[in-house]
């Protein structure tokens, strides 16, 4: 009995510890990035993680702002044809996220769009979002007295498309789509290989402390014994 309730205790603390480890493996998306203001006489801002939200300032939303989750990484990308709000929306293919943008024309009125393949996180295609429209005068924040435009995807969910509309494309709304992070695989460490690393020996020790009350709860429960044998009652002395 001892011993059953001993593994249930440590089955019990080490889930608490697993769902630690997962938590601390979300945390890492408080990791974040906001790049430089950039526009078409910039060079193209790319890096490889995806993006969350997208901020524009200026005259028809001239200069952009990409917010990144650092924790995120992606692998190969492409890069897609110019966009403006003529074309209608872009999206990535199937399970691709957007990780960058390059400007053309006036007011950043062209955008080609990078796209990439993620690493060492998973699409969930069956979820997405869709901001609302915003530009640098509505639906916006304040940096210095300026006005600023700003849209972020909802938690848990990463850029993968954008569609402009007005002159210059001064106006953008952002399509999100939702990612798994917990089943980080290629090239970093999985929860459960991060929750070994740092549990394990707390967990063999567990184990090995509740081997060691089974046999001295056994031991001490058999010092002494009762029987009834032929109507009298004969206590036994263990040794």
């Amino acid at each position: 009995m001892r011993f059953a309730l001993a593994l249930v205790l440590t089955f019990i603390t080490c889930q608490g510890l697993l769902g630690s480890a997962i938590a601390k493996n979300y945390d890492g998306l408080q990791d974040k990035h906001a790049s430089v203001w950039f526009s078409e006489e910039d060079p193209a801002m790319k890096r490889d993680h995806p993006i969350y939200s997208v901020g524009c300032k200026g005259r028809y939303c001239d200069n952009i702002q990409l917010s990144y989750y650092d924790a995120l990484k992606t692998g190969s990308s492409w890069e897609s044809a110019k966009y403006s709000e003529e074309d209608g929306k872009f999206t990535c293919g199937f399970g691709l996220v957007i990780i960058g943008i390059k400007c053309s024309g006036k007011y950043c009125d062209n955008k080609n769009y990078y796209c990439a393949r993620p690493s060492n996180f998973q699409i969930d295609s069956g979820s997405t979002y869709v901001t609302p429209w915003f530009s640098d005068e509505r639906n916006g924040r304040s940096i210095g007295g300026k006005n600023y435009g700003v849209q972020e995807c909802d938690p848990g969910m990463v850029l993968y498309g954008v569609e402009c509309s007005g002159s210059y494309c001064d106006n953008m709304k952002l399509y999100c789509v939702s990612f798994k992070y917990e089943h980080a695989l290629a090239g970093s460490p999985t929860v459960t290989q991060g929750f070994l690393s740092q549990y394990g020996t707390l967990i063999i020790f567990t184990g090995i402390f509740a081997v060691i009350g089974y046999f001295l709860g056994r031991r001490s429960a058999n010092k002494n014994m009762h029987v009834e044998f032929d109507g009298q009652n004969i206590e036994l002395v263990g040794n």
